[in-house]
């Protein structure tokens, strides 16, 4: 019976796949940073409700961590993890935003869906230098990616959950 369940469990373990860590995608973002700082910020509803709004995504969670990157106290911007389901698995993006509120960086962390189907490099940098608009949206100035339609829409709500929930907290960043 066990030699079943390492049989049917194993392709699946395998399948999941961590690309990088956290720290090795700070690093790769912001390599001139000297300091990290990790916030926890509670949503109220109210707040909740103006990301959902802003984004038109789906915002779930009120719990929040942001991390602070600067150099020699000079911000050089924030980051964030958003983990969510892209088909029936998830995916962890790394979402880094730049001072003006707009996106620095983004990366793949982890993908457990197939990887044929996880967004390329290429892909994730049209993301940069986007803003919290009606043109970064799979109709806009991202395309969908042919064969990965669910990664694009994931990738795409997942960096306006990102920006969305950021404004909405903007203020009580420290």
């Amino acid at each position: 019976m066990k030699w079943l369940f390492a049989y049917i469990c194993l392709p699946l373990a395998l399948n999941a796949m961590t690309l990088k860590t956290f720290t090795d995608a700070v690093q790769a973002s912001y390599p001139q940073a000297d300091n990290m700082k990790r916030q926890s910020i509670y949503l109220t509803q109210q707040q909740l409700a103006a990301a959902r709004a802003l984004s038109g995504v789906k915002v779930d969670s009120a719990f929040v961590v942001v991390y602070k990157i600067t150099r020699q106290n000079q911000l050089l911007g924030w980051v964030y993890l958003d983990t969510h389901r892209v088909r029936t698995l998830t995916e962890t993006l790394f979402v880094s935003i730049a001072p003006d509120d707009r996106v620095h960086d983004l990366q793949v962390l982890s993908f457990s869906e197939p990887q044929e189907y996880m967004a390329t490099a290429r892909y994730l940098a049209l993301f940069k230098n986007h803003e919290l608009n009606n043109k970064l949206s799979t109709r806009g100035d991202i395309p969908s990616i042919a064969g990965s339609s669910l990664t694009s829409t994931a990738t795409v709500n997942a960096v306006r959950r990102t920006l969305a929930i950021h404004l909405t907290i903007r203020g009580q960043l420290q």
